[in-house]
């Protein structure tokens, strides 16, 4: 389903139309009414076509409000359904949605969760010699005007590139995993670079001058990168390995070692 407002199009992901049209790409305003049924040789339906009228009367009510219906699904029981199932999963339940389907955060959102977390806002320049329109500094990859950004900076479209982002035109995205994003996770020099104490603005330098003790600095680090406390085994762990290396250099290998969990990069 695809709308256009200011020159701007939205576009709503398969994963918010499929409750409503299955295949989402049968969907027909046509064939809305499951009690009249297609001519031929349409055979396909929507999967709750009462649904899809109230959800389409309603956001013309509203006034078109993006607002509105971002915060209507992001509040609605199918949204905040858990990845954890209670009982024996079976593949045939995929269709109800009885739980949330684990996905990895797109390349764009890798990025910007890192920054994110770690505090420091990079400022990617789009205003290249010769650009008709030139665009102000960026610093969040969601917000590129396109895949080849940024052009400014070869080291942070390299880290990009390792999360299959494709171009649009011939390389679809990728989402599967690869040995070069586990490498880029733990060297690159977009990570390092926002992990230390020395890198000014950083999550770690805030809490080691806020606090100088162990456990609250776990917490926080827990909080600030995966959203969770950690649990007590995580806490007793975290406080060892800060009375180890010392609060600084234990903050920082905690800051690391939370970024390259698998929990961090995928969506649960």
């Amino acid at each position: 389903i695809q709308f256009s407002r200011a020159g701007v199009n939205y576009i709503w992901e398969e994963f918010m139309v499929e409750p409503f049209v299955s295949p989402s790409n049968a969907f027909d305003l046509a064939r809305l009414d499951p009690r009249n049924p297609p001519p031929a040789p349409w055979t396909l339906q929507p999967t709750n076509p009462e649904l899809l009228n109230a959800m389409a009367l309603w956001f013309q009510q509203s006034g078109y409000n993006l607002r509105l219906l971002m915060m209507t699904i992001a509040k609605s029981n199918a949204y905040q359904l858990s990845s954890n199932y209670p009982g024996e999963w079976r593949l045939d339940y995929v269709p109800y949605y009885a739980r949330k389907l684990v996905r990895r955060l797109k390349a764009e959102e890798i990025h910007d969760a890192v920054v994110q977390v770690t505090g420091i806002l990079p400022s990617y320049s789009m205003d290249y010699q010769g650009s008709l329109y030139p665009l102000p500094p960026i610093s969040w990859a969601m917000k590129f005007p396109d895949t080849t950004e940024p052009r400014s900076n070869g080291t942070a479209a390299q880290f990009l590139n390792a999360f299959g982002r494709g171009n649009r035109d011939q390389t679809p995205r990728d989402s599967s995993g690869s040995v070069l994003q586990a490498l880029n996770m733990m060297n690159h020099s977009f990570v390092m670079g926002r992990i230390h104490a020395n890198n000014n603005g950083s999550n770690v330098q805030w809490i080691l001058r806020y606090t100088s003790n162990p456990v609250t600095i776990v917490e926080h680090l827990f909080l600030s990168t995966l959203s969770r406390p950690p649990t007590a085994e995580e806490r007793v762990t975290g406080a060892e390995v800060m009375r180890w290396l010392g609060n600084q250099r234990g903050a920082e290998a905690i800051q690391w070692a939370l970024l390259n969990k698998l929990e961090f990069i995928f969506n649960y």
